[in-house]
């Protein structure tokens, strides 16, 4: 079991969204549910290039874009394709999305800006948090 807790200054963001889950295998039905062709091959691409299992990045990305539908403050609004992975950095732990469909429509401020979030394992290497701060200037851009 884990906890997290995240705070931040209102005036400089506009949604905090955290996501945590336990490490393991993504059920294949959910992987082929959850990420379309493009996102299955550039995560396995960091997978690669940063030596971790495309395991860990597909779970990494699913973090992401449930992370970034918490910081809107809606959810995954038409399903977790609703939240694209557009890219993967492992040396820094980001992973960038992007909003399609209902969560575009719902949120035309961000549809046309990469959603940044964050990612790290836990010290017992059991979990993985992953973090996304909007910037409330971009949010009015």
């Amino acid at each position: 079991f884990a906890a997290v807790a995240v705070a931040g200054d209102p005036t400089r963001f506009a949604g905090i969204g955290i996501d945590v889950e336990p490490i393991g295998t993504m059920d294949v039905g959910l992987v082929n549910d959850a990420f379309n062709p493009s996102e299955r091959v550039l995560l396995l691409n960091a997978a690669r290039a940063s030596g971790e299992p495309q395991d860990a990045w597909l779970l990494a990305a699913w973090c992401a874009k449930e992370a970034a539908g918490k910081a809107l403050g809606r959810g995954v609004l038409g399903g977790p394709r609703a939240i694209e992975v557009v890219a993967a950095d492992g040396a820094q732990g980001r992973i960038s999305v992007e909003l399609r469909g209902a969560m575009a429509e719902a949120f035309p401020g961000w549809a046309r800006r990469r959603i940044h979030t964050y990612r790290r394992i836990t010290s017992s290497r059991n979990h993985s948090i992953t973090l996304c701060l909007l910037n409330s200037e971009a949010s009015s851009a």
